[in-house]
């Protein structure tokens, strides 16, 4: 999936006015947050780190977090009260009230596809989406959503943005079909499908592989 990231870090370069984005991430950098996580970050988001170590952009509606909080921010929340899995890496959020975790449970490869999840602020029952199928796909979906009515033609195109799409940020389903059509619910909501551990376990191993 090397295109798509590719993709979408030209996408952030043309749009660069909307952000604010670290430096590069270094090998020794990241061999700290691996050590600090226990295991080897997924290949995905080591390729986000190689781009920008920490990122927030689109008015603070897209934010991730450097890898060396990302290490450590799932016990955070857990030490906070939330109801973390052991499968979930956090590396994110929405700048609102729901987080951004990665589904990389224990004897994953960090090859594989890494499914997203969106964690509502919800600490009783599910609260749980399944918001991407894989980091690219989530990243690319979510960039063409808020650049969607902004005037960056040329990040537009980088991502390949359908024109159809362009002044259509209110609705977010068209944007899930056009850039990950394997999601289950055409419009994932923490707050709506109430998913809990075992329904992503169970929708992460019906996703398309490859």
């Amino acid at each position: 999936m090397a295109r798509p990231l590719d993709d979408v870090f030209d996408a952030w370069r043309l749009s660069s006015t909307l952000h604010t984005m670290g430096d590069p991430l270094d090998e020794d950098g990241m061999l700290a947050a691996e050590a600090r996580l226990g295991r080897d970050l997924p290949t995905d988001l080591r390729r986000v780190y190689e781009f920008t170590d920490g990122f927030d952009g689109f008015d603070g509606n897209v934010h991730l977090e450097p890898a060396g909080v990302s290490a450590d921010f799932a016990e955070d929340l857990r030490d906070n009260g939330w109801d973390i899995a052991p499968e979930l890496l956090v590396f994110g959020g929405n700048g609102s009230d729901e987080h951004w975790a990665l589904w990389y449970p224990d004897g994953a490869s960090p090859h594989d596809p890494t499914p997203v999840i969106e964690i509502g602020e919800i600490f009783e029952g599910g609260g749980l989406a399944l918001l991407g199928s894989s980091l690219p796909s989530f990243l690319r979906m979510i960039s063409g959503f808020h650049l969607a009515g902004r005037e960056y033609a040329a990040a537009s195109d980088a991502i390949g943005l359908p024109n159809a799409l362009r002044h259509d940020q209110d609705r977010f389903a068209s944007f899930v079909a056009w850039a990950d059509p394997a999601l289950p619910f055409p419009e994932p909501d923490p707050y709506v499908q109430r998913l809990t551990r075992a329904d992503v376990q169970r929708l992460v191993e019906a996703l398309p592989r490859g």
